[in-house]
C-alpha cells in the first residue's frame, strides 16, 4: 500500500496528504479482515470507527504459513519465482527475487500477465527468470537455481 501510493508521486506527479494515506491503509486493512477472517458482521464503516476492537472480534480462517529462505550454495544464484491468478484463470500475474548465498538482492521482476490460469501464470514467471537470465552477460557462467512452488488453490 506504502509501496502504491509512493509511485503515485514519483511516476504519476499525484501527492496524497498523510490524512488520507492513512484512511486509504484503515479502509484496506478493515476489508482485509472483512474478507479474509471468519466474516466480522460489523459494517465496514463501523470497524474503520474502531480497527483494534474489530481485529480482536475477528477470528483468522488460516494461519500464515511461515516459509524460510534457504541460501544457494557456494557462490550459485537462486531466483525465487511465482504465478498465480484471481480465479482459475483469472487476472494473474508473475514475479521473481534474484538473490546471492548473503540474501542480496540482485534483481526482480513483477508483471501483469492478463488472464491466465494458476499453473499457466507460474510457467510465464519460470519462462522470465530463465529469459532474463540468458540476457544480462554477467550471469553468464554462473549456476543459477529457479526455484518455483506450483501450487494451485480453488476458493470457493
Amino acid at each position: 500500500m506504502t509501496w502504491e501510493m509512493r509511485n503515485q508521486v514519483v511516476f504519476k506527479g499525484i501527492a496524497t496528504s498523510v490524512a488520507q494515506d492513512e484512511d486509504i491503509v484503515k479502509f484496506r486493512i478493515a476489508w482485509w479482515f472483512k474478507h479474509h477472517g471468519n466474516g466480522s458482521m460489523l459494517p465496514i464503516s463501523t470497524m474503520l470507527l474502531n480497527l483494534p476492537k474489530s481485529f480482536l472480534e475477528t477470528k483468522i480462517l488460516r494461519k500464515a504459513k511461515v516459509d524460510v529462505w534457504i541460501p544457494p550454495s557456494g557462490d550459485a544464484l537462486k531466483f525465487n519465482v511465482d504465478g498465480s491468478s484471481w480465479g482459475n484463470p483469472g487476472s494473474a500475474g508473475i514475479g521473481g527475487v534474484l538473490s546471492d548465498f548473503f540474501g542480496k538482492i540482485l534483481g526482480s521482476f513483477s508483471i501483469n500477465v492478463g488472464h491466465q490460469d494458476a499453473i499457466s501464470a507460474e510457467i510465464m514467471a519460470i519462462h522470465k527468470a530463465v529469459y532474463l537470465c540468458s540476457q544480462t552477460a554477467v550471469l553468464f557462467g554462473k549456476e543459477i537455481k529457479v526455484i518455483s512452488d506450483p501450487k494451485v488453490r480453488f476458493r470457493g
